[in-house]
């Protein structure tokens, strides 16, 4: 924006002061000439001439006013980048459109440059966007589906066969290098590489998918041999995720479902990491799984330094094999607060988004556009979005023979409530050196001067000289007889 009418602005002010100056000058200079020709005619010339500088200061005063007016008038209008001018008073109207249109433009700008960067799964980037605002235009190579498309097909499974087994003869399970398989898209396997995976999170209402979901991936890690660490404060519930995966329990290292329980689990796989990385060896990798994640942190059960290990297992462990899976339901940057949500966005590098609506999925989410496609998934299918652009993929079934398949014969290994260890009272402080002397006196009956005193309890004389002082003002003891010669006994005695 721009403005051309500041050089008449600067020169018209000097031709109206020059007017005003020459209104004030001349008359006085008139009337001094008058006055020294003739006093009577000059009396009537100076009321006149007075009349007539009030009248021509008006004026000019009314001049200057209506000049300053129609500047201000001609000031307010600026001329756009387009060439388009525009009137200040409607600029302001055009203020939220344009705002939204420029940060519309800013927040593709950004996600072009995270997606094109060395790590654009650790990209902290985020928005707050509009429900109705403008669908950004699609990443590019990125498959977009509308709300009315079917969920992606899945392959044709044989009757009577695990499909677990079938997806391992296929090669679609865990290899080399480990990957995490979570469904297809447009009939093309996905899958979650665990050397980038730091956290994985999964989202999504309830009933959209999101323990089958977590089913799945757990059968792989089972099936692969991997230490399993689950955490489901609903564990005693039919449909929890420690009921889903009992066939598996031999697979599990922890399982826990009180708070301190949760603690405690992850404590034990936080201590393995700081092993491995101390030189012990990485051998099968470990697998800390956290159902209800988001309610544990938004009631306070999970402590600060339990959330603070958490991200920083999810940044250093990844490299000696060991990961992170957690769900949840309320993903809000707001109930989440400043000092967890940002560091937890950053440590989650993994997404696999059930229907969910856009006001959550827009913390796990880079911008409105994806957050809305997230708001009309079928059941049964998920935004995966991870290493590559996300994609919306059907996800598999699994039934109670494929988790026993995945046990591979292993033991079940119960739920068993770990007992809580209540540590001893402290022993009770010693009495004071007050107490003391108070219980001397009390036992003696008698009257016993300080040295006396000092001498039975082993005490410092000027410190019981000190405390008999005190205990003397508080009226705790009676003291007798002269000053350097006191004796002491209990008051009342």
């Amino acid at each position: 924006m721009k403005n051309n009418h500041s050089h008449s602005f600067i020169r018209s002010p000097f031709v109206v002061l020059g007017a005003i100056s020459a209104a004030a000058v001349v008359p006085p200079c008139a009337l001094l000439t008058l006055l020294i020709l003739d006093h009577d005619f000059a009396l009537v010339a100076i009321r006149t001439a007075v009349v007539l500088l009030l009248v021509a200061l008006s004026a000019a005063l009314a001049l200057l006013l209506l000049w300053l007016y129609r500047r201000a008038q001609r000031a307010a209008v600026v001329t756009m980048q387009h060439g388009q001018p525009v009137h200040l008073a409607d600029l302001r109207t055009l203020t939220r459109a344009t705002a939204a249109a420029t940060l519309e433009r800013h927040y593709a700008a950004e996600l072009a440059r995270a997606e094109r960067s060395a790590f654009p799964a650790l990209s902290h980037y985020s928005v707050r966007g509009d429900a109705g605002s403008p669908a950004l235009p699609p990443i590019e190579g990125e498959v977009v589906a509308s709300p009315a498309d079917p969920a992606p097909a899945l392959p044709a499974f044989a009757a009577g066969t695990s499909r677990l087994a079938q997806l391992q003869a296929w090669g679609h399970l865990s290899g080399d290098p480990p990957r995490l398989f979570v469904g297809y898209a447009a009939s093309a396997p996905q899958s979650i590489p665990l050397a980038s995976a730091g956290f994985i999170a999964v989202a999504g209402q309830p009933r959209t998918g999101k323990t089958t979901t977590v089913s799945l991936l757990l059968a792989q890690a089972a099936l692969a041999g991997w230490h399993i660490a689950i955490c489901d404060p609903h564990g005693h519930q039919d449909e929890g995720l420690l009921r889903r995966c009992r066939a598996i329990s031999g697979s599990c290292i922890r399982q826990a479902i009180a708070p301190a329980e949760i603690i405690e689990a992850i404590s034990l796989v936080d201590k393995i990491g700081r092993c491995r990385l101390a030189g012990d060896r990485a051998d099968a990798p470990v697998l800390l799984v956290i159902d209800e994640f988001t309610k544990l942190a938004l009631r306070r059960e999970l402590p600060a330094d339990t959330l603070a290990t958490l991200v920083a297992m999810a940044v250093e462990h990844s490299k000696v094999k060991i990961h992170g899976l957690i769900i949840g339901q309320d993903w809000t940057g707001d109930l989440l607060g400043a000092q967890l949500g940002p560091p937890l966005r950053r440590a989650i590098t993994h997404r696999v988004i059930h229907r969910i609506d856009p006001q959550n999925a827009e913390f796990l989410l880079p911008f409105p556009a994806l957050a809305r496609r997230a708001a009309t998934l079928e059941r049964g299918s998920a935004l995966l979005w991870g290493d590559d652009p996300p994609v919306t993929v059907g996800i598999p079934l699994l039934t109670e023979d494929d988790m026993r398949y995945a046990a591979q014969g292993r033991p079940l290994r119960p739920y068993a409530p770990r007992p809580v260890q209540i540590a001893a009272a402290p022993p009770p402080p010693p009495p004071s050196l007050d107490d003391r002397i108070v219980d001397l006196l009390a036992r003696g009956g008698g009257l016993l001067d300080g040295n006396t005193i000092a001498t039975q309890l082993g005490a410092d004389i000027l410190q019981v000289r000190n405390a008999l002082t005190r205990l003397a003002q508080t009226g705790r003891v009676a003291r007798h007889g002269q000053p350097r010669s006191y004796t002491y006994a209990v008051s009342g005695s």
